[in-house]
């Protein structure tokens, strides 16, 4: 897939969280037979992950010499494992 249709399907799983959210509530609630007026949902181990490097000279990490001015990693969308 794209990255518009994976930037789309962002759009509309944050367009349905509400309902998303009351359906996990009540999933739980009555799997586990519980009274509960409040469920986390941990969202920290998902990723993304590509087949190719980016093409597009504009998509790259931008070239720094200095972390205060670009702190992110360079490298990032870039072909490989998971960590």
């Amino acid at each position: 897939f794209s990255d518009d249709q994976a930037y789309r399907a962002m759009d509309f799983l944050l367009e349905a969280l509400d309902e998303i959210a009351a359906e996990i509530f009540s999933a739980v609630a009555h799997l586990l037979n519980l009274d509960l007026d409040i469920v986390f949902v941990d969202t920290t181990s998902t990723y993304w992950e590509v087949e190719t490097a980016d093409s597009d000279p504009e998509l790259a990490d931008p070239v720094c010499d200095d972390e205060v001015s670009c702190p992110d990693e360079a490298g990032r969308r870039t072909f490989g494992h998971s960590k």
